[in-house]
């Protein structure tokens, strides 16, 4: 984790005070649709550790030192596991910190382009 990143408990400190700043009646005014049940659903997803860590930065493979990166080769092989050649390795894939409550913290590659059925 950065420093410039909150940690669990500042982050639900932080989160709770936002919850208490914007209650229902004054989100409502900004969003005349809004319905109770949406609108605690949102705070509810906010104040989870899902919540948490999708406010974290994404990464990219080129991010930080080569002892910090989760990705540190970048090849693209077929269905047959031959390994395809001209692979544009300059643009980067979006990885993505995500909670799953059965597996915990889990990471998300989206990987750009045409390249979409790549098995990651």
């Amino acid at each position: 984790m950065d420093d410039d990143q909150l940690s669990w408990d500042q982050y639900s400190a932080a989160m709770s005070t936002k919850h208490a700043d914007w209650p229902y009646e004054r989100m409502e005014l900004l969003l005349p649709n809004l319905t109770e049940s949406v609108y605690a659903a949102a705070w509810t997803y906010l104040l989870s550790p899902n919540g948490y860590f999708f406010s974290l930065p994404t990464s990219g493979w080129s991010n930080g030192n080569a002892e910090e990166q989760l990705i540190i080769g970048c090849s693209m092989y077929g269905w047959d596991w031959t390994e395809i050649s001209g692979v544009d390795c300059t643009t980067e894939p979006v990885l993505q910190t995500i909670w799953d409550a059965d597996y915990h913290h889990c990471y998300t590659i989206s990987v750009p382009g045409g390249n979409q059925q790549a098995s990651l």
